[in-house]
């Protein structure tokens, strides 16, 4: 599973101001497991549960294929058999809502998720359209005005595992299910940025792509000229390499990982983490190498 927080990329061409393209993860690692929300714990419909690298989630009444509504619960689980490692959400009988609007100030351009379903139905719903009930795999290809959803799945045992993608202009996503496990929702957006401008706090953006073969970027932006030492920590916490150790002006900055050790070896697959610390701040992330 991913990790969270946003990648930058500044892109100047000709005379056209800069773009920022900016990746943002919702992927519940944020939560503890075994949180609930919804009914059992006295959410409202409507009410944002937590937010998660700047996106609020809210709980939400989910739509019956016969008739009527219901609203039950959604728990912080174990990733499912075929997400990723970490934490992944399970829902019954709920809606969550995604608000991308609201918690960037811009749509996305494309979002992402992936999901295993084990039975029941489904709701999705985007930019407040009429909510699908059905079968997730049988929702519309035109899933609202200007966007465009695309599934799609592998057998598991009892069901199927999957990853959505919605193209388009996305202001909002509702999902949810019965017996559904949801997990890394990825949402880009590409937006203008004033020309030389400076960051305003200090940030470790997620790393891009991920997961990766054979090599990554990260991203770092600094307010203030400052030392800087980024390294790379296997999943028990052994040093693997110091990708960075060197004085850093105020900006926008990225590195490449390569996927290799101190030494030179390529590592092996599995989940890595990156951090940064400067004279006044720090902040780990989560990565994943595929080979």
């Amino acid at each position: 599973m991913k990790t969270r927080s946003s990648v930058i990329v500044l892109i100047n061409i000709l005379l056209l101001p800069s773009l920022c393209i900016c990746q943002k993860l919702v992927d519940f690692e944020s939560l503890s497991l075994a949180k609930q929300y919804g009914a059992p714990v006295g959410n409202a419909p409507g009410q944002i549960i937590f937010t998660e690298d700047g996106i609020p989630v809210a709980v939400q009444n989910f739509k019956l294929v016969e008739a009527g509504e219901t609203f039950n619960f959604c728990q912080v689980d174990t990733a499912f058999s075929g997400l990723r490692a970490g934490n992944s959400m399970r829902i019954n009988n709920i809606n969550l809502k995604f608000d991308f609007f609201g918690g960037q100030g811009f749509p996305a351009k494309s979002v992402s998720f992936e999901f295993v379903d084990l039975g029941g139905f489904e709701n999705v719903s985007v930019n407040g359209q009429q909510i699908f009930a059905g079968e997730l795999t049988a929702a519309p290809a035109l899933i609202a005005p200007g966007v465009t959803l695309s599934i799609s799945t592998t057998a598991v045992q009892g069901g199927i595992q999957g990853t959505a993608v919605l193209d388009g202009t996305i202001i909002t996503l509702m999902i949810g299910g019965q017996e559904f496990w949801l997990d890394n929702i990825e949402i880009t957006t590409v937006t203008s940025v004033p020309e030389n401008s400076l960051p305003e706090s200090f940030r470790l953006h997620q790393n891009f792509p991920n997961p990766f073969n054979p090599e990554t970027e990260i991203r770092f932006q600094l307010p203030e000229a400052s030392p800087v030492v980024l390294t790379i920590f296997n999943i028990v916490g052994h040093k693997i390499h110091k990708l960075v150790d060197e004085q850093y002006e105020a900006g926008n900055h990225s590195v490449r990982w390569d996927g290799k050790d101190g030494r030179g070896n390529v590592v092996s697959s599995g989940v890595y983490f990156y951090k940064i610390q400067t004279r006044t701040f720090s902040q780990i992330k989560k990565m994943i190498l595929l080979q």
